[in-house]
């Protein structure tokens, strides 16, 4: 039972204590005497909504306490449905609120700081004010349990225990199923993923050594017309048989002098070994390409992971994973990676990497298109449109485009309509061909 209220600064009440006993309590007294403060200031420390204006004027606090002896069951209902912890010891229970004037307010259970709904719970039981805008404790769903079980008499805490204790052996096993189930998916996709990248691996066939073997490839591709020059020139000097006349020569003389005809036989050796010189060079000298596009490609390539490399030093936190959209990867950072072909089609964080080059690509050719406006890269973002090759066999290659670009007149017919409409076609591409050729 509520035994005590002390109220302090509270609205027009400076101070006042109340003791209450056990039975019928009446408040009485005339208009305007503070009986509806008294009750307010109650309703509050039950958890009630307050606010500054509540506290009394000079003052920087209100403090309201409320003082409840309580029965056994009171005990065992606050112990089962409120989130705090009773002390055999304490027989009574305060409850207290403090209202500042900056509009914060505590709340207390002897003396401790709770929660507002803790408090709210424990008076909730405590105590009803009859009011006509108040609920009373009947027509809270959340008490009719307690209320209907404090009947039952001593049987039911038992057997509620016994539910509770199976019921959260139950949820335990299902939290653990749960984590079964998942790891068990998880194993699933994860040895689908692996199954992928091993078909992926087969398919790509990558061979040990393989980024050299290209580095020599590139470098004998881009000197592949210094090469052949010394090739060719080799083979026209070793072609002409230059030591021919000094074997003549020297066949002359070699009955004259044992010495002249060692000289001759080494001669004529050597002219056997500059004769297959001669025919390795021949060979190699056929075997040297002029292939611009396997160049650009290997080029593109090996820019392509400089490129990421740069990018990924210039940002502020260091990856501790690198993911390649690709087959191939090759950096000098101190990160590990993972290549994964066609990887926008299996992480998120890949696709939505791509779609943000797509978009900074984009920005990139408007903002060139601006310096180039003929090759109307703002439309064609760079493909090899029949318009952008047009531009380009009209106006040559710009410096953004790559020195080996295939922008020949051949490449025009894969723009070419179908069948029926090939005739017209074709004289409109002549047409355009020999105005740009005068």
């Amino acid at each position: 039972m509520l035994s005590h209220i002390y109220i302090k600064n509270f609205a027009i009440v400076r101070e006042i204590d109340i003791d209450l006993e056990s039975g019928f309590n009446i408040i009485t007294g005339e208009t305007g005497t503070g009986k509806s403060v008294v009750i307010q200031a109650v309703s509050m420390a039950l958890g009630g909504r307050g606010s500054s204006s509540l506290v009394g004027k000079g003052c920087d606090r209100a403090l309201v306490q409320l003082i409840f002896s309580l029965s056994e069951k009171e005990r065992q209902l606050i112990e089962e449905n409120c989130d705090y912890a009773l002390d055999p010891a304490e027989e009574d229970l305060i409850l207290s609120r403090d209202f500042q004037a900056s509009g914060k307010s505590i709340a207390r259970v002897n003396g401790r700081i709770v929660n507002l709904s803790v408090l709210s719970s424990i008076a909730s039981i405590l105590i009803d004010i009859h009011g006509q805008y108040d609920n009373q404790t009947l027509l809270r769903p959340e008490n009719h349990r307690g209320i209907l079980d404090s009947f039952a008499g001593p049987e039911i805490p038992p057997v509620k225990k016994n539910l509770a204790d199976t019921y959260a052996d139950f949820t335990q096993v299902r939290r653990a199923l749960g984590k079964l189930r998942k790891e068990h998916s998880e194993y699933l996709r994860r040895q689908d993923f692996l199954r992928y990248e091993l078909e992926e691996i087969s398919a790509a066939a990558p061979v040990p050594g393989e980024d050299e073997e290209l580095t020599q490839r590139l470098r004998l591709l881009q000197n592949s017309e210094k090469i052949y020059g010394g090739l060719s020139g080799t083979y026209d000097i070793l072609s002409e048989r230059p030591l021919d006349h000094c074997i003549a020569l020297l066949t002359e003389i070699a009955d004259y002098n044992p010495s002249y005809a060692v000289c001759l036989e080494s001669i004529q050796n050597c002219m056997y070994t500059l004769e297959d010189v001669c025919a390795e060079v021949r060979k190699s000298k056929d075997a040297v390409t002029f292939d611009p596009e396997e160049i650009d490609r290997i080029n593109i390539l090996n820019a392509s992971f400089a490129a990421m490399s740069r990018a990924v030093e210039r940002l502020s936190v260091k990856p501790q994973l690198l993911l390649i959209d690709g087959n191939r990867f090759r950096t000098t950072l101190d990160i590990p990676y993972r290549c994964i072909v066609k990887g926008d089609a299996t992480y998120a964080s890949i696709a939505a990497a791509s779609v943000l080059a797509k978009t900074y690509r984009d920005d990139y050719m408007m903002r060139i298109a601006g310096e180039y406006p003929v090759y109307n890269w703002q439309k064609n973002k760079g493909y090899p449109t029949r318009e952008h090759r047009e531009a380009v066999m009209r106006y040559g290659l710009s410096p953004y485009h790559r020195m080996s670009f295939n922008h020949e007149f051949e490449q025009l017919r894969l723009f070419e309509r179908p069948a029926e409409n090939q005739k017209r076609t074709t004289i409109k591409c002549e047409t355009t061909i020999e105005k740009f050729k005068n």
